[in-house]
């Protein structure tokens, strides 16, 4: 079992990176050192979440992202509405999905060959907790041509662990075919922890018979890559990072607020999924309540070119 915090785990697959990487081209134009494998044991996400504290990073833009996915949506005005701007490149400009990123990612969470996975997955965990198919997988060949870029983190797998007869952990396997470490994953780190609690929170407000806790999240990325144009970033957070090491200012879990642990509140007893979110996160200020508490980064803002 790893014993290493979520940081060291990162910071020694970047050392990793530099040491075994293979230098490799790609579809973007912009060289990249590749190690194949990189697994992270993100634990115990419900009390300890997954944000970096060597670079500055926002968690709260996973968080948006999620919503977007969870919601169904592919247009960008949501995004552009709470401030999210990365995903501009990736805007189809003509065509029936203009003005969309087209069947990728939320998509493929609401409406995969027309099966809702999202409510699918959901349905499972409060009715079967300890089937082995609780999975909600976004690669859809059939759906490839129509969409901007093929989704990166692809396959969520939730795994029930009895702790009474009606009490359970939930953990969450997540597989990514190509995984950006630098840009990208720490904000999947964000992402994945926060489908956890939220998939773990709709399922104790939707029914009463059972318990659900947040446990751990594992993290396997089969291609892991750095970007020629992150090297010099890279080492600046890797210096960070052994400076917070020798500092001890990775030692206090970083902790969600009492918000979104204690006070979930349903504001729609129809528990149709579609209609929970729309009603739910879709409406007012509802998805503001997601937020870290006594949470501050040590050290600046790195600024990197983003290449996916």
């Amino acid at each position: 079992m790893i014993t290493q915090n979520y940081e060291e785990q990162y910071a020694n697959a970047l050392y990793r990176v530099f040491k075994e990487g293979i230098k490799q081209s790609n579809r973007t134009g912009i060289d990249t050192l590749v190690v194949q494998h990189q697994y992270f044991y993100l634990k115990d996400v419900a009390n300890n979440f997954p944000a970096l504290r060597g670079k500055k990073i926002f968690p709260k833009l996973a968080l948006k992202e999620l919503i977007w996915f969870l919601s169904g949506r592919i247009d960008l005005k949501f995004l552009h509405n709470h401030n999210v701007h990365y995903w501009d490149e990736w805007e189809i400009k003509e065509g029936e999905f203009k003005g969309t990123v087209g069947k990728t990612y939320g998509y493929q969470f609401r409406n995969f060959n027309s099966i809702d996975q999202t409510e699918y997955i959901i349905k499972l965990l409060i009715n079967d907790p300890l089937s082995r198919r609780i999975v909600l997988n976004l690669w859809n060949p059939k759906d490839l041509p129509e969409m901007s870029i093929s989704p990166c983190v692809y396959d969520y797998h939730f795994e029930c662990t009895p702790i009474t007869d009606n009490k359970y952990f939930v953990d969450l396997h997540v597989r990514s075919r190509s995984e950006d470490s630098f840009i990208g994953c720490p904000y999947d780190f964000c992402s994945v922890a926060w489908f956890l609690n939220i998939l773990v929170s709709i399922c104790n407000c939707l029914q009463n018979n059972n318990t659900y806790i947040a446990r751990d999240v594992h993290f396997t990325c089969d291609n892991f890559h750095l970007y020629a144009n992150h090297d010099m970033q890279a080492k600046m957070y890797l210096m960070n990072f052994e400076k917070g090491l020798r500092e001890h200012l990775f030692d206090i879990p970083i902790i969600y607020s009492d918000t979104l642990k204690e006070n979930w509140k349903v504001t729609n007893e129809v528990w149709y999924i579609n209609n929970f979110l729309a009603n739910f996160f879709m409406s007012g200020e509802n998805w503001k309540m997601f937020q870290l508490n006594k949470y501050e980064t040590p050290f600046d803002k790195i600024q990197a070119s983003v290449a996916v």
